[in-house]
């Protein structure tokens, strides 16, 4: 293990250390307005550098959540700068997730119909890590124009598997096989880089961690679409990732439930949390604590830097959602004990 591999972990141990609080949490709950939680992360949180320049008696929701958000980058390449970060290396995969989702974001612009300026954010440095033009997808118009910006990328010949089909005098595209191949790619990926660069324990953790992502992303996916919107189990299966996990069986039984009631009684009896599931629970925050717990292990326990890091980040993912919740709960005057019951302990 080299020396800047040690240096991230205990950047990332102490970078931890400076997390939100309980006591943090407690304090925005109770706050009045979206203002009010601006100036609280503005002057006595890690938030404080990303919102230096923010007026926060004047701040947007929307222009609020993409400051914070850009922490979450901006402490990572803070944390791979320690590594000498090679094309196709792993410790880029933040950055390369982030690619393809600035590609599934306008997929699903472009499908909605949309017309005029696509305005999209994306963290400051992902233009140094990107495998195609940044301001050419942002002009991109149709899904014509949108293969010819990813020509030569390895998105451009998944994309071109599902060409828009004429329907109604409206091109449609296959939004949920363009967004599964694409995700399947960066997993697929992801876990070649891991058996290349990891052996023993860390290649373990670290391919459990995102078989753990793509596990939600699954359960997500299947509870959704069959809670809501009613699909068949056949077609709820054509849109999950293709990757065996720990989870299939709860899917499996979540895509095949006849009832709302049937969902509920699938996921209390799931034993996925360390905690019993109620019927309150939302889907993303059942998944977020599995994940919740898994990261804060792998962060206080691993020996192995990289494991550190994707646990590190999980977290801050995790709290940022926190806020976010805070803010859209405060938006709508809930009171302080159910937002209390949004968030991710």
């Amino acid at each position: 293990m080299s020396y800047s591999d040690n240096a991230i972990a205990t950047k990332a141990r102490a970078m931890y250390g400076q997390r939100l609080t309980a006591a943090d949490f407690d304090a925005m709950v109770k706050m009045a307005g979206v203002p009010e939680v601006a100036s609280y992360l503005k002057s006595s949180t890690h938030y404080r550098d990303v919102l230096a320049g923010l007026d926060e008696h004047r701040v947007h929701r929307g222009q609020l959540e993409a400051s914070l958000r850009s922490l979450r980058y901006e402490q990572y390449v803070r944390l791979v700068r320690y590594h000498s970060a090679r094309e196709g290396d792993f410790y880029r995969f933040l950055f390369f997730r982030e690619e393809i989702e600035q590609i599934i974001n306008l997929l699903r612009y472009i499908g909605a119909g949309s017309e005029g300026d696509y305005y999209f954010t994306h963290s400051r440095h992902l233009e140094r890590w990107c495998t195609y033009s940044l301001g050419a997808l942002s002009r991109a118009r149709d899904y014509r124009e949108l293969l010819e910006v990813l020509d030569g990328t390895p998105y451009e010949p998944i994309l071109r598997r599902y060409p828009p089909k004429m329907t109604e005098q409206k091109n449609r595209i296959d939004l949920v096989s363009c967004e599964r191949d694409l995700k399947t790619y960066y997993y697929k990926t992801l876990f070649h880089q891991i058996r290349r660069e990891f052996s023993g324990e860390a290649r373990q953790a670290l391919e459990e961690a995102f078989l753990g992502e793509v596990a939600a992303d699954n359960l997500n996916a299947a509870y959704r679409l069959r809670r809501f919107f009613k699909d068949a189990p056949e077609e709820i299966r054509k849109g999950l990732l293709p990757f065996e996990t720990p989870w299939d069986g709860v899917i499996q039984r979540v895509a095949e439930s006849p009832s709302p009631q049937e969902l509920d009684r699938v996921l209390m009896s799931s034993k996925l949390t360390d905690r019993p599931i109620s019927g309150g629970d939302t889907i993303e925050a059942v998944t977020l604590r599995v994940r919740e717990r898994v990261s804060r292990k792998g962060l206080r326990y691993s020996v192995h830097p990289a494991v550190v890091l994707l646990a590190y980040m999980v977290q801050m993912e995790i709290e940022l959602e926190n806020v976010v919740n805070i803010i859209e709960a405060i938006r709508y005057n809930l009171p302080p004990q159910d937002v209390r019951s949004l968030l991710i302990p």
